[in-house]
């Protein structure tokens, strides 16, 4: 069996029962982080904080992309008491369902040792282009230990996406697909 190796599409791909015209977006990682806020005193954790990161930056209209929110925090983790979702206008978006229990990992965040876990990701397709702003996921929590402070609030960062239109005109056959695609073949000889 001769095995061909699986190929990235750019623009076009041809073959004798498909022939379709996709348009594809290079990947951008961008992240943003909120500092904690308010004072605290010496020997005692910082605040949790959130980041935003988007797969894409510069989607096509019509390309899902993900956003993740993750939550930092020091020794004890937050429990967290309820959400506020984000403002996504412009935005076809779903909520990935999260786990019952979240998974943490030890990460270095501006040289700094914290435990990490994405504590909440959506799929987004931009519906429109220009600037679509994300912002206003507010984590509320409680910590464990000190259950009895109340509950507190951090909000993620905003992000922009910049979504761009589909190049014109559209070609003959373009079927709608947006995004990028890999495809493997395999033939026997």
């Amino acid at each position: 069996m001769r095995h061909i190796s699986s190929a990235l599409y750019r623009y076009a791909f041809h073959s004798a029962a498909l022939c379709t015209m996709l348009y594809v977006a290079a990947p951008l990682h961008v992240v943003a982080a909120a500092e904690s806020v308010g004072t605290r005193k010496a020997n005692v954790q910082e605040a949790p904080f959130l980041t935003t990161t988007l797969s894409n930056a510069t989607p096509y209209v019509g390309e899902e992309i993900t956003i993740h929110y993750t939550l930092y925090f020091q020794e004890i983790a937050p429990k967290i008491v309820r959400e506020s979702q984000p403002s996504m206008q412009g935005l076809w978006a779903q909520a990935s369902n999260p786990d019952r229990f979240i998974n943490s990992k030890s990460v270095q965040f501006k040289g700094k040792a914290y435990r990490s876990a994405v504590i909440k990701s959506y799929r987004v397709a931009p519906l429109q282009s220009g600037q679509l702003p994300i912002d206003g996921y507010t984590m509320h929590y409680v910590l464990s230990e000190n259950e009895g402070e109340g509950e507190k609030s951090i909000t993620a960062p905003s992000v922009a996406i910049t979504a761009r239109p589909l190049p014109q005109p559209i070609p003959q056959g373009y079927s709608g697909a947006v995004g990028t695609f890999a495809t493997e073949l395999k033939a026997s000889a």
